[in-house]
């Protein structure tokens, strides 16, 4: 039986906790595991057998894993073809600011695919490009000056796309139709998750991931930012989701289930 969920627990632990008996059953979930959302809500993670984490690079690992062998990724697998210039389907970055998490990724990525990956990362380095509704921080913050973190350019399997995403998101134009393995959404604010979300959101696959990395555990977040940005781009192109895990603060993967229906 699935236990309750308390009126005052977000939204998201009552689908997660409905969402446990699909992990064994699906590929692309092999490689997670479901973690409670935030400190409050241990009573029920331990009745629905939910493990915690307190390493976010945990979580990261564990999903760029699960992204290498979704079909995007791996469609020799499935028996599908893959794409000539990106045989590994699309990773993406959409919010890079000091570089960490691209590294840690990159790196990842390399272990498990070698050379044949890149990861696109696209940022402005100028902060926020508006104030960040409900919360204190203002346009601007975040910023670097503008300049790439210097240790992502010597990294091969990188490349930086530099701008708004209103100037760099057509640099994905040139890969047609080609599937998303993975993305991390790192973007805070509302429009610009928007932005970013209908973008790639008809090259998003069975068994695309995607991390958000401040998704819930903020005062408003069901109200601005990267949680309703998503719910807005899913209903509107009708993508079947189901999350994946939980870091116990903010970082949320989840895994497409069906793709756009509306494109």
């Amino acid at each position: 039986m699935r236990p309750p969920v308390s009126w005052w627990a977000p939204m998201v632990s009552e689908h997660t906790v409905q969402s446990l008996s699909a992990v064994a059953t699906h590929a692309a979930y092999t490689q997670l595991r479901l973690l409670y959302v935030n400190r409050e809500n241990y009573w029920w993670g331990k009745q629905a057998q939910v493990h915690p984490t307190s390493c976010w690079l945990d979580l990261m690992q564990a999903a760029v894993h699960s992204a290498s062998t979704s079909p995007a990724a791996r469609p020799e697998r499935y028996g599908l073809r893959p794409s000539p210039e990106n045989p590994h389907g699309l990773w993406l970055e959409f919010g890079v600011g000091s570089g960490k998490t691209t590294a840690a990724i990159a790196f990842h990525m390399q272990a498990l695919l070698g050379q044949a990956g890149t990861l696109h990362g696209f940022d402005s380095f100028q902060g926020l490009p508006s104030d960040w509704d409900h919360t204190h921080l203002a346009a601007g913050t975040f910023s670097t000056g503008g300049e790439i973190p210097e240790h992502l350019k010597e990294m091969r399997n990188v490349q930086i796309h530099v701008g708004l995403f209103t100037q760099t998101l057509g640099d994905l134009d040139r890969f047609g139709n080609t599937p998303v393995a993975f993305a991390h959404i790192d973007v805070d604010i509302f429009p610009s998750a928007v932005e970013v979300l209908s973008r790639i959101a008809c090259q998003l696959a069975v068994g695309s991931i995607l991390v958000y990395d401040e998704l819930v555990n903020y005062v408003g977040f069901e109200l601005s930012g990267e949680y309703r940005a998503w719910e807005y781009v899913a209903s509107a192109y009708g993508i079947g989701w189901e999350y994946a895990g939980m870091y116990w603060q903010q970082a949320v993967p989840m895994v497409i289930t069906e793709p756009a229906r509306n494109c």
